[in-house]
């Protein structure tokens, strides 16, 4: 800061209001010394006196800080680009809400025309049925056919009940095309169960089967 510059501008500003050095003095709570000080360049007001002086004599505090008055032209145009930028950051919100909620919306069609349109039958072969600590569920541990590895599934009794261990069953899911071809874990926590009936087939008869609805 220029204490000359802004020592200047607090003699001229305190004139304009009509004010005397000691008026200045008590309505700031310091002495006419202190203010004298101020005006003839000698020292700079503490910033803790800032707001108060900016408010007391009508100006900002970066005007006070700057020793120099803008003009009206300046601040118009000062404000009319604070303004565009409010603007501008306004439309650049809602342009980016709106992009989301388009990408939700044709996100949500391409699920819900995913969703449910494949049918997948599966044999499993019933090594366990274990308590769970829902009483609405069952464990079972299963293997599929021609399928390295063992599952333990946390399944509804509505399901669960109806299976005897040591017995074959296959499961008829309905599910989106993603899911046609995963792993057994992934398939029933992707899937409808729609059906499961005890099979006594043999060999390939067993084998993993799909179909899907054709779209458009």
């Amino acid at each position: 800061m220029d204490s000359k510059k802004v020592g200047e501008l607090l003699a001229k500003l305190r004139k304009e209001k009509g004010l005397t050095q000691r008026e200045l003095s008590s309505i700031l709570e310091v002495s006419p010394k202190t203010i004298s000080k101020w005006e003839t360049g000698c020292g700079l007001p503490d910033i803790s006196f800032l707001k108060k002086i900016s408010e007391t004599l009508g100006i900002t505090i970066e005007e006070l800080l700057e020793g120099n008055l803008k003009n009206k032209e300046e601040i118009k145009i000062e404000n009319d680009n604070k303004k565009r930028i409010h603007i501008i950051g306004i439309i650049l919100i809602v342009f980016v809400l709106s992009l989301i909620i388009i990408i939700t919306i044709i996100n949500g069609e391409k699920n819900k025309n995913n969703i449910n349109d494949c049918t997948v039958i599966r044999t499993y072969y019933i090594d366990s049925i274990g308590r769970s600590n829902d009483d609405n569920y069952l464990y079972i541990t299963i293997h599929e056919f021609q399928v390295e590895g063992t599952y333990t599934l946390k399944l509804p009794k509505l399901v669960s009940d109806n299976l005897e261990v040591g017995s074959s069953y296959e499961f008829t899911f309905e599910t989106s095309s993603e899911y046609t071809d995963v792993r057994t874990d992934i398939l029933f926590n992707n899937s409808n169960i729609i059906n499961v009936v005890y099979t006594d087939k043999e060999g390939l008869d067993r084998t993993s089967k799909f179909y899907c609805n054709k779209k458009g």
